[in-house]
């Protein structure tokens, strides 16, 4: 058994040099976080988006009007993380077609392309997806990481998307916007 030292080191250096032992690497770095887990880089923004997911008064209305919330959960993913707001919404959330509208012309936001969206919503950045419809209600929908841990990936291609609308939930963008109509991608400026 080694004597600890008393002197300047004290028992500090003693276990130090016991657990660094000279001539021997130093022990690996820890393993990257998984995609959304606490600590990642994705964290916020999948948090954000679970909890419209999971927001019981998001859910689409299956009588009367048959109203959709997507310009609301939009909105409130958008807040949590902080992003410009004067394009999504005044006193309430604007329409879809008047968020698309309004991002189009924003000084806040840019334009991206469906694979620059995905990289960005990847990396925890906010992408808006949006698409009008003029001759009625237009969609919106924000961008979601892939390979979140847990959660298997949504069949289709093009950006995933946690769509809150006539169905809620992880789909791709293909999957519930219109086919016959161009969809836009907006992230804030850097």
């Amino acid at each position: 058994m080694q004597k600890t030292q008393q002197a300047s080191g004290g028992i500090v250096s003693s276990l130090l040099d016991y657990f660094l032992v000279p001539g021997l690497p130093p022990p690996p770095p820890a393993p990257p976080v998984p995609n959304g887990a606490p600590g990642s880089p994705q964290y916020d923004l999948v948090q954000a988006q679970n909890r419209v997911l999971a927001d019981e008064d998001l859910e689409p209305e299956r009588t009367g009007e048959q109203r959709t919330f997507c310009n609301i959960a939009t909105c409130k993913v958008a807040q949590d993380l902080g992003a410009p707001m004067e394009a999504l919404m005044g006193k309430d959330p604007y329409l879809a077609n008047t968020i698309a509208g309004n991002l189009s012309t924003s000084q806040d936001w840019q334009v991206v392309t469906p694979q620059q969206g995905q990289e960005f919503a990847n990396r925890g950045i906010l992408v808006i997806a949006t698409q009008t419809n003029p001759s009625g209600p237009g969609h919106v929908a924000a961008v979601r990481p892939t390979n979140v841990y847990n959660e298997a990936p949504p069949p289709g291609s093009g950006p995933v998307v946690a769509n809150i609308g006539k169905s809620n939930g992880i789909y791709r963008a293909t999957g519930v916007f219109n086919g016959n109509r161009s969809i836009i991608y907006y992230s804030p400026n850097q």
